[in-house]
This record gives C-alpha cells, structure tokens and sequence, in this order.
C-alpha cells in the first residue's frame, strides 16, 4: 500500500527512497514464498509457466543488446538493473500477493479485498491532487490549469490517474453487467472516486491523458456491448452505446476548450509529416518553426510529437536491432543519421523508445507479452464470467495504447503496471480454482447424497 501511494511521488518530495520499501517488500515476499511447502509453490506458478518463458527470453535479449552496444559493459548492468531487473521484481511481487497474504483459491474475497486496499492507496494521490487544486483556486481566485505539485510531472501524474480510472470504470461496468459488485465499495463512493479521478486528470489538461480516457470509456462500452448486447435486446444495447457516447462528448468538449492546441492540430499534421523541408524538429534554434496557413507559427508540442514519431519509426528501420536501454538513444540516432540536433530528447512514443532501445525483435516480444495478458482477461472475463478478467484487460488496454504517444515503458510507470498486470492475472486464475474447487465439492456432496439415498 505504501509503495502503490509514493510510486508517482518524486523521491525528493519524500523521506526515504522509493526503492528502500519496494526493495524490502521484494525481499520479504521472496523469503516468506520460498517457505511455503515446495509442492505448493510449484503448483501455484505452474499456470504462469508460458508467461514466465516468454518475459525470461525478452529480459536475455534486453540484456543482451545492451552488452553488445554498451562501451561499459558494467556501467550497462546497473542500467539494466534500474530500469529493467527491478520491474521484474515489481511483477513477481503482483504473482505472490495472493499465496502470502489470501488463499490460493481466493474463495473468501481477501484477494478482491487486498486488490481493494491498493486501489484506495492509489486514489489517494489523485485525491491529494485535487485537494491541492482546489486549495490554490480559493488562495488565488482562479483554477490553477495544466499544474501538478505532487508527481514527476503532468504526464506521469495522468497515468497515475489513468491507471486508477480504468479500474474504476471497469468496476462500474461489471456491476452494470454482472448486477454484482467484485470490490467491497459502496456504489455512492464508486461513483465519487471516479469523479475525483475525472476532475484531477481534466483539470492536469494533459491532451494524450484525455484521448486515453476516451478510449477507455470506449473500451468499456465495447466490452459492455459485446457482453451483455444479445442479452439486452435493442433498446437497452442502443442506450448502453448512447450513454458510453454521451461520456465521450463531455470529456472530449471540456478537453477541446480547456487545451487550446487542439484547435491547430489538424492544419499542423501535414506540416509535422514533411520532415525534410521543416527541420525545426531537430533544432528550433536554427530553423525557425514553420507558419500555420493562418500566419500563426505551429505550435511546439503538435508539430514536434508528430515530426519525433515519424523520425522514431524511420530510425527502427534504419537499426532494427535497437541500441539498448539509454535515455538518449532518440537523440544519439538522430545526430548519426540527420545531423547535429539540439532539441530531440527522445521520441515521447513508449513503444518507439522501447524499439530504438531492444530493436524489432524486443517490440515484438514485447507486443506478444501484452497480446498473452490481454487473451488472459478477455477469456478469464468472457468464458468464465471473472471481474478481475475485465481490470486487466482495461489495464493491458489502457497502458499499451497510452504507450503508443507517450513515454510510459519506463520507470516506475512500468513498475506499476508489471505489479497490477500480474497481481490481476493471479487473481484471475485465483478465482476460477475457487470456482473449480466448489463446483467439484457441491459435485462430491451430491454424490455422497446419493449414494447413502440408495444404501
């Protein structure tokens, strides 16, 4: 719970480092797991066998590509450690919640409930970000917009808020489908987290955090759709879309007004595309910005996003088998193959970065890592009826295409979501063993039933 609620703090805001408790937690979690009998620790891991593979060969090839590329090999270890090994520990740290701290069948709700205490952890920072919003608007007369005093930065605050939003909306939508609630949360108070989390996260005014909201509302009403439309009928499923849609019209008008970049977007993409006669991309202090057909130059954050993305692709095909992990690879490439660049930090694309740093076959491992976690969910949701099935699928969904424009495959962004992926998937398989295993025992009492009927 702690580590859920200082994850997106900077440790300069805090009194220790965020590694010491995450650290001590892995530590701990190991030793009390490797004292478990080993016939059940073996029969606890034996379903994430495939997945564990899969993760195992994409980290040999992270680390491999980073030796290979380093100057200083050693100096490459510590990177890979940092930014890589300790994401790792993160995601083991999700699969042993559920043996150390609620049965491995999840029967009596203590893993829902476990799931419950980090989620409110969680929420306590876009809590805490509202609070402070509006403590700055009654000192200063006026909405303090586009602010955040509390994490690394606007974007890193929205994918805080995002995460905690998608699983609040996921839980919405299985009490809408299921008629059941899976989280110990009054609906009263569901409903006011999730208010918090939209006026924190609209009130940051981060433009790729409100197209990740949008899909996620959408995401929802796709999957409601898909669940439950042959059930509903017309009526009810033509309702259930209008109501997603309404959802997406309110968030998408308060972002349109509140950002006022989006109303040159469309005019600034050909622009941004056209690389080679605009070069401001690379280096805003001799080449000056180019001007919009109204005589307004462009503005920096759409022509530069656009322009760094298509020259991020152009450099994973020009080197395919990536650079290792470095957060100037964007940089470094561009320099070797357009010139000397003085304004490309990196790509702000996560699966560029990701590409430029592991090459093609390290996306693709990692594409296929987020393809197993999705097919996870969507078949622990749909075949068998399990909430915690929609929370990842919402998750993968929501983290893989906030990756696609911004820079979220790193850090403790990705700690977080290998810790809440792989603390969902285990609960996930969980709770079809309780399920299993109630099945089979109301099948041996009715068994048992029947045959003392007949002796």
């Amino acid at each position: 719970m702690l580590l859920a609620f200082i994850w997106p703090i900077p440790n300069g805001q805090l009194p220790f480092h965020r590694n010491f408790p995450l650290l001590l937690a892995f530590c701990s979690m190991v030793y009390l797991f490797f004292k478990l009998p080993i016939a059940e620790r073996n029969a606890y891991l034996s379903p994430y066998r495939v997945l564990g593979w899969g993760i195992l060969i994409l980290s040999l090839w992270i680390l491999a590509t980073g030796i290979w590329h380093s100057p200083k090999q050693w100096a490459f270890i510590g990177t890979f450690n940092g930014k890589w090994f300790r994401v790792l520990q993160t995601g083991l740290m999700g699969l042993l919640v559920l043996p150390l701290f609620a049965p491995r069948s999840g029967g009596d709700g203590r893993g829902r409930m476990l799931f419950c205490y980090l989620l409110v952890a969680m929420w306590l920072v876009p809590f805490l970000q509202s609070l402070d919003v509006l403590w700055q608007w009654f000192r200063q007369g006026s909405l303090p917009w586009q602010q955040t005093r509390l994490g690394y930065s606007r974007m890193e605050m929205s994918v805080h808020i995002n995460l905690v939003a998608s699983f609040l909306f996921a839980e919405l939508a299985a009490r809408l489908l299921l008629k059941r609630r899976w989280m110990p949360i009054h609906g009263g108070m569901l409903l006011f987290m999730l208010g918090v989390c939209l006026f924190s996260g609209l009130v940051i005014a981060t433009r790729n955090a409100s197209i990740g909201l949008l899909g996620m509302v959408l995401s929802v009403t796709m999957m409601a759709v898909l669940f439950r439309g042959r059930d509903w009928g017309f009526v009810k499923t033509l309702s259930g879309l209008f109501v997603g849609l309404a959802l997406i019209v309110v968030v998408a008008s308060v972002s349109w007004k509140s950002d006022p970049r989006w109303k040159t977007f469309l005019q600034t993409v050909p622009i941004s595309l056209d690389t080679e006669h605009f070069q401001s991309w690379r280096d805003r202090e001799t080449y000056p910005l180019p001007i919009l057909p109204n005589g307004q130059p462009v503005d920096v954050s759409n022509y530069e996003r656009l322009a760094w993305i298509k020259i991020g692709s152009l450099l994973v095909l020009k080197e395919p088998l990536g650079q290792g992990i470095a957060g100037d690879n964007f940089h470094r490439m561009v320099e070797r193959h357009y010139g000397e660049s003085k304004t490309t930090s990196q790509s702000h694309s996560g699966l560029i970065n990701f590409a430029l740093a592991n090459g093609i076959p390290g996306l693709l491992m990692w594409l296929i890592v987020l393809a197993y976690l999705m097919y996870c969910g969507f078949r622990a949701f749909y075949h068998d009826g399990l909430v915690p099935g929609l929370f990842l699928s919402m998750l993968v969904l929501s983290y893989a295409g906030r990756s696609l424009i911004d820079d979220v495959l790193r850090d403790h962004m990705l700690e977080m979501f290998f810790f809440l992926s792989m603390m969902l998937l285990s609960l996930c398989h969980g709770e079809k063993a309780g399920k299993v295993a109630a099945v089979e025992s109301s099948i041996a009492e009715h068994c048992q039933r029947a045959v003392s009927d007949c002796v």
